[in-house]
């Protein structure tokens, strides 16, 4: 299992823009192979800073979407008109496990 962290800090009045480019994706995102799962968290202190994890079943998966057109196309958009900075964590997941009592 591979884990993407993706922090970003969107541009001034350019949420509206991030989410329109992320509804765009989220069928393409649905439909690619080896997706598990993403999630989208606002920080509690830091103003128009997001992250947002991906789960995906392989690396093989990751390269994929990195890959895909309409994604690149998003990503492009986002780095020359909507993001102010952003950083991207690939890691590998060495153990997952929960509990409940």
């Amino acid at each position: 299992m591979i884990i993407v962290i993706f922090e970003f800090v969107v541009l001034e009045n350019k949420e509206k823009e991030y989410f329109k480019e992320v509804e765009k994706l989220q069928i393409e995102l649905k439909k690619a192979k080896g997706f598990v799962s993403v999630d989208r968290f606002i920080h509690n202190s830091k103003t128009n800073c997001y992250v947002s994890i991906s789960v995906w079943e392989d690396e093989e998966a990751v390269k994929a979407w990195k890959n895909n057109t309409k994604h690149i196309t998003a990503q492009n958009l986002g780095k020359k008109e909507i993001f102010k900075s952003y950083r991207i964590r690939i890691a590998d997941v060495i153990r997952d496990y929960t509990g409940s009592s």
